[in-house]
């Protein structure tokens, strides 16, 4: 299996690469270095032999030299610019998967400015780059580079034979024996290790400081600092700590795990000119996937605090393609695009961010900002914020944001306006705020009316209807005003109508009627209408084809006829089972109830309602039926009623004989 990739242009550095790979693959041994020359089988496709090899690869050397940013195709664009460009896409493949990039420096050349890259490869440069000269110099930068790379890729033993022995065949080999000071320095360190990894800072703190007094300062490994600078970390000594971390940063430079360790606690200690030091160098080094994802944490966090927004953008796309499980990423690209006023890619990534089962209150606080200031999508932000607030409870910041992003409640109806008797009968008074102003609206109560066939007309056929829901009552004088004085004109008789809010309105057309509903809809966002003949039929007599609302017989102290003697509309509601009427004369009537089979009241008496069915198959006639509304299966309905189009009044009632013939 190939461990380590060299990638590089022919026309660029063939010799210098070659010379290298000669040496490499002297030290690890051919089987471990791939370079596309020699290694390409005949009939294999290019780029998909690449990808694999890739895959299988710790580590890539990009080979940088003179020519290697600008050479052009021959029609004069640089190889670089294009996306399918081998060398490109070798190293885009490198730094997406995780690989060990090492930029080596051939033929006295530099490394380019990031300005002159791509955008995908600019992470390139951030990487700590070897540098392989001319002779006399080559053999000492490659075995520097092979001594980094054996601790890369964990090689204890190279495949160079050891050297001939010297002493003779009966010789007994020997091991060296230490020096005093060495030997104690190792069985101190030996104590100190096993009290660390016993997480007995203060024996680790102990131990170091007895070396410290001990042995001179030159003779101490650096892993004695790293160590007892966790210590001190974990005692929350952390200026101790840093002091510790920088003196075996002095002693070992390029080790990635002390970086870390030293960027993060001088970022507690608000030292961010170190912290950048550090933690730059380490991400310009090679390390495992996860020590540059530590690394990488510590320095979006640092990015952050800078406010250096467009590098922390791209930052955080390779944060998640090291550790995608973590919401980090997405937090701080949100956090990058809201301060770079890119409020539409925020708020998708704020979506993204709230689909997590992770997500937090302030999350969805973040995307019901955004759903205001992009979607002003009031669905949206009501819905977050009732998310936000389910997770966190009082919160104060979430009672803040509902003052701030929803439009302020509306002021309640006035009483004037909406008679205490029609909220006791189930209908909602409500207001909303339109261009700035109040405008008041009713919506009745509902009953639902079953899917199922049912006894249609005269001739009792059977039709069939889905199920729907219809509005209780006629329309009111109190729900009809509302539509008037939202600046829609008055019917006939209206101040007289005005005296009776909770009576059926009068002296409405059909166009009325319909523009009425329409208005409904704006207001409430559902999709009211006039029921059609049959679904009124239908809520009027039921399934069975009764003649009337409560059976077959005629009764006139269930509805309001001119067989009842009242001589004008009754308050919706009126004809409920033992509710008793006086009539001018000082008469007493106890009422039935009046109701169809669904609960639907006055459909028979009291007033006639137009319909959205035509009376004769013309477009000049409407259906006029005697009370009630509907609507489609699934949606509100909404009962529009009117007086009979050959009247205005609103004493105005048909003979009983009418009321039966209209309700078959």
């Amino acid at each position: 299996m190939s461990r380590i990739f060299i990638s590089y242009r022919r026309a660029d550095s063939a010799a210098t690469c070659g010379r290298l790979y000669e040496r490499l693959a002297a030290h690890f041994g051919k089987d471990a270095v791939f370079k596309d020359v020699d290694d390409i089988p005949y009939g294999v496709r290019f780029p998909d032999y690449l990808a694999d090899k890739l895959k299988e690869c710790r580590v890539e050397l990009v080979i940088i030299g003179k020519q290697w940013l600008t050479l052009t195709t021959p029609d004069g664009a640089r190889r670089l610019d294009d996306p399918n460009d081998f060398v490109r896409i070798e190293i885009e493949a490198g730094l997406r998967n995780g690989l060990i990039v090492i930029p080596v420096l051939v033929d006295n050349a530099t490394l380019p400015h990031a300005d002159d890259l791509p955008e995908s490869l600019r992470e390139l440069i951030e990487f700590h780059a070897a540098q392989v000269r001319y002779d006399p110099d080559f053999s000492t930068d490659v075995d520097r580079l092979i001594r980094q790379l054996d601790r890369w890729l964990g090689v204890t033993q190279t495949s160079t034979p050891p050297p001939a022995m010297t002493s003779t065949p009966s010789a007994v080999p020997t091991r060296p024996t230490p020096d005093p000071q060495t030997a104690r320095i190792e069985q101190q360190m030996q104590r100190l290790r096993a009290a660390y990894e016993a997480q007995d800072w203060y024996q680790v703190i102990d131990t170091a400081e007895y070396l410290q007094a001990e042995t001179p300062a030159d003779a101490l490994p650096a892993e004695l600092y790293r160590l007892l600078g966790q210590a001190q970390y974990a005692r929350e000594n952390n200026s101790a700590a840093l002091s510790a971390f920088t003196i075996a940063l002095q002693r070992d430079r390029d080790d990635v795990t002390t970086l870390a360790l030293a960027a993060h606690t001088a970022l507690l200690l608000k030292d961010e000119t170190n912290a950048a030091q550090w933690l730059k160098r380490g991400l310009g080094l090679p390390a495992r996937p996860d020590e540059r994802a530590n690394l990488l944490h510590l320095y979006l966090l640092l990015l952050q605090q800078q406010a250096q927004w467009n590098e922390l953008l791209w930052r955080c796309d390779e944060y998640a393609r090291l550790r995608p499980e973590e919401k980090l990423a997405l937090s701080m690209r949100l956090d990058a695009l809201t301060h770079l006023n890119r409020d539409a890619d925020a708020l998708a990534v704020a979506r993204s961010l709230t689909a997590r089962p992770d997500a937090t209150a302030e999350d969805w606080l973040a995307r019901a900002r955004l759903a205001r200031s992009v979607a002003d999508d009031d669905a949206e932000v009501r819905s977050c914020l009732d998310t936000a607030g389910r997770l966190a409870p009082n919160n104060p910041a979430v009672v803040q944001a509902r003052r701030e992003l929803l439009p302020p409640p509306a002021p309640p109806i006035a009483s004037d306006h909406f008679p205490e008797r029609l909220a006791s009968l189930g209908f909602v008074g409500k207001t909303a705020i339109v261009d700035g102003k109040s405008i008041e609206y009713i919506v009745p109560p509902l009953c639902a009316i079953p899917a199922g066939p049912f006894l249609m007309g005269d001739d009792k056929h059977s039709v069939t209807l889905p199920d729907y829901q219809i509005a209780r009552y006629p329309v009111t004088v109190a729900e009809y005003a509302c539509f008037v004085r939202a600046g829609y004109a008055e019917p006939a008789g209206w101040q007289t109508q005005l005296g009776y809010l909770d009576h059926p309105v009068v002296s409405i057309s059909w166009h009325d009627a319909t523009a009425y509903a329409a208005w409904l809809v704006e207001r409430t966002g559902q999709p009211w209408r006039l029921p059609s003949e049959a679904e009124w039929e239908k809520a009027a007599r039921g399934s069975d084809g009764r003649e009337y609302p409560w059976g077959n017989h005629f009764d006139q102290n269930r509805c309001n006829t001119s067989e009842s003697g009242i001589g004008g509309t009754t308050p919706v509601g009126s004809y409920v089972a033992g509710r008793q009427i006086i009539f001018p004369t000082g008469e007493r009537q106890t009422l039935q109830s009046g109701a169809s089979p669904y609960e639907v009241e006055d459909l028979a008496g009291n007033v006639w309602e137009w319909t959205e069915s035509r009376y004769d198959n013309s477009t000049e006639n409407v259906c006029c039926v005697a009370a009630a509304g509907a609507i489609a299966p699934g949606t509100l309905a909404r009962p529009l009623a009117t007086t009979s189009r050959r009247t205005t009044s609103m004493s105005t009632l048909d003979s009983a004989s009418s009321l039966r013939r209209l309700v078959q």
